[in-house]
């Protein structure tokens, strides 16, 4: 039992680095996952709401209609200064993807 929980937990977590690696290349699908296993936790790995509304916000900047559901639903629940300060993160991490996507095309 306990090297079945060790392989679910190692499938677990390289399926969150995958994911993750979409997520970070602008996959909005992935980024609505990645926000959706950070709101829960998963096996392994405790929820993260702050790190859950960033990927959900960065879907939702990407027109995804589910990450803008969730966001309003987290905005019930998640106290107002984590999501100011996810809101800089969302913000920063669009800037810099805007910025990378204009540098790599110019060239």
């Amino acid at each position: 039992m306990r090297l079945l929980k060790e392989q679910s937990r190692d499938s677990v977590a390289e399926g969150m680095r995958v994911l993750a690696k979409a997520a970070e290349q602008g996959h909005k699908g992935a980024m609505y996952q990645l926000g959706k296993r950070k709101l829960a936790g998963v096996v392994g790995l405790p929820a993260n709401k702050r790190e859950a509304y960033l990927w959900f916000r960065l879907a939702a900047e990407e027109g995804m209609q589910k990450a803008r559901k969730a966001i309003r639903e987290m905005e019930r629940d998640v106290f107002f200064k984590q999501i100011m300060e996810a809101n800089l993160e969302a913000h920063e991490a669009i800037n810099a993807y805007s910025y990378y996507t204009y540098i790599f095309y110019m060239d």
